[in-house]
């Protein structure tokens, strides 16, 4: 139910609240979410620990896990979507976890096709940053 809710709430950052919503609860994500700075985001718990897949699915792009001695990347595989920076306007520093604790699954992606999808971003933060 609450990622029922969170995912409803980013859908409509930018239109008039639903009759269903209180304004408290929309100003208080309005709040949060201006209010941001940092962002980590671990794929080895988030594909391990996440159970309902709605509220991923609308930021991170497939995750896909590779064993410590392979390496295979696809352009957006195990990369967070650029709505990120939509839903958090005032980021200034994200972190990617690419490993599992121990290290022996790996989350692997293509860092340069990320770069570029970074430098294409018109919703990039100016206040941006380290990623």
């Amino acid at each position: 139910r609450d990622v029922t809710l969170i995912v409803s709430l980013i859908d409509r950052i930018h239109t008039l609240p639903e009759k269903h919503e209180t304004a408290f609860v929309r100003n208080t994500f309005d709040i949060f979410r201006r209010n941001v700075s940092q962002i980590s985001l671990n794929a080895f718990r988030i594909d391990q620990y996440v159970q309902n897949k709605t509220l991923i699915d609308l930021l991170m792009f497939d995750l896909q896990q590779y064993s410590y001695n392979f390496y295979e990347t696809e352009n957006a595989m195990n990369v967070f979507k650029l709505v990120l920076f939509d839903i958090f306007p005032n980021v200034q520093e994200i972190i990617l976890w690419t490993t599992s604790f121990v290290g022996d699954m790996i989350y692997s992606f293509d860092l340069s096709s990320f770069v570029m999808r970074l430098w294409q971003c018109p919703a990039l933060p100016t206040c941006l940053k380290k990623v």
